[in-house]
C-alpha cells in the first residue's frame, strides 16, 4: 500500500538536508507505538529469503515534497504551511486501516542539533500503485545500487554505481530479484526462476542527478550514501514490478531510497 501524508508544519522552519534518517526513525517509533512486535521484526530482523543474504525491511518513503522552500548551505528553509510525504509498504490491502490509524495525528520533531521542525500529520491518503509487466518509473528518492567496493580499515567499502555504469542494470534487477525470493520464501509461495528471461532495464531520458547522503550526521556511526534520481523503463513480470515500486528499487529502502512513481513515457 502507498500512502501520502500531508504535514502540517511552522512557516519558516529550518530542516537540515539530511533528514532521511531521522524520518525512518520516526517511521519506526509510530509503527512501535502500534505494533511493537512487528516494529521489533522489520528493524532487527527483515525478511530474509532462502539464500543467505542482508534482510529486506519492504518498505520505503519519498524526499518530502515542499512546494515553497529556499536552500542555504545545508539546510532548507521551509516556506510553505504544509509539506507532503509518500510512504510505501509491501503489505496487503487489508492492512491499509492500520497503516492509516498508526500514522494519524501523529507529532514528531526532525531535525540535528542544529535546527529541528515540528509537524503533525493531518490528512493521510491511500493512493493506488499502477502495476503492469512494463511501467516508466520515476525516483521520487535516490536509488542506491552498489558494488563491492576497495577495503578501508579491514572493512570492505560499497562501490556506489551510476546508472549510466556498464553492469548496472544487471546489478539493479539481480537485487529485485532477491527481493522476490524473499517475500515469496516468507510468504510460502512458490518462486519460479523462469522470470529472470522476461527482465529488463532502461534509463529514460538524459536527467540523472546524484545525491550524496549522510545517515546518522553528527554520530560515530556516520556514513555517506550515494544514490541517483532518474527515470527508467521496467520490463518484468507484474510480482517484481509490484514488489519495486511498495517496498523501494535498489538498496537502503527504509532509509528511504529508491521510492519510484510510475509515469508516462512522456513525463520521464
Amino acid at each position: 500500500m502507498r500512502f501520502r501524508l500531508t504535514l502540517h508544519i511552522k512557516r519558516g522552519s529550518i530542516l537540515p538536508l539530511n533528514y532521511q534518517y531521522p524520518i525512518s526513525s520516526w517511521i519506526y517509533k509510530c509503527i512501535n507505538r502500534a505494533d511493537s512486535d512487528f516494529a521489533r521484526f522489520l528493524h532487527e530482523q527483515g525478511y530474509i529469503g532462502a539464500k543467505a543474504g542482508k534482510p529486506f525491511k519492504f518498505f520505503t518513503f519519498s524526499k518530502l515534497q515542499v512546494p515553497q522552500r529556499e536552500i542555504y548551505q545545508d539546510r532548507m528553509i521551509i516556506k510553505s504551511p504544509e509539506v507532503y510525504l509518500t510512504l510505501s509498504f509491501l503489505v496487503e490491502q487489508a492492512a491499509e486501516k492500520f497503516i492509516t490509524g498508526v500514522f494519524q495525528h501523529q507529532h514528531a520533531g526532525i531535525g540535528d542539533k542544529k535546527s529541528q521542525v515540528d509537524f503533525e500529520v493531518g490528512a493521510i491518503e491511500a493512493r493506488p500503485v499502477p502495476v503492469s509487466n512494463e511501467v516508466y518509473v520515476k525516483a521520487s528518492s535516490p536509488i542506491v545500487v552498489s558494488k563491492p567496493g576497495i577495503i578501508q580499515n579491514g572493512k570492505m567499502r560499497a562501490q556506489y554505481m551510476s546508472p549510466e555504469d556498464p553492469g548496472y542494470s544487471d546489478i539493479f534487477l539481480r537485487n529485485l530479484i532477491n527481493k522476490y525470493e524473499a517475500y515469496a520464501s516468507y510468504t510460502g509461495n512458490s518462486v519460479s526462476a523462469d522470470y529472470t528471461e522476461s527482465m529488463d532495464w532502461t534509463l529514460e531520458g538524459k536527467k540523472v542527478k546524484s545525491r550524496l547522503e549522510t545517515i546518522k550526521a553528527g554520530t560515530n556511526a556516520e556514513t555517506k550514501v550515494r544514490g541517483y534520481q532518474y527515470a527508467f523503463k521496467l520490463k518484468a513480470p507484474e510480482p517484481l514490478v509490484r514488489i519495486g515500486l511498495l517496498a523501494g528499487f535498489g538498496e537502503k529502502n527504509s532509509l528511504g531510497f529508491g521510492c519510484g512513481e510510475v509515469v508516462t513515457n512522456g513525463n520521464c
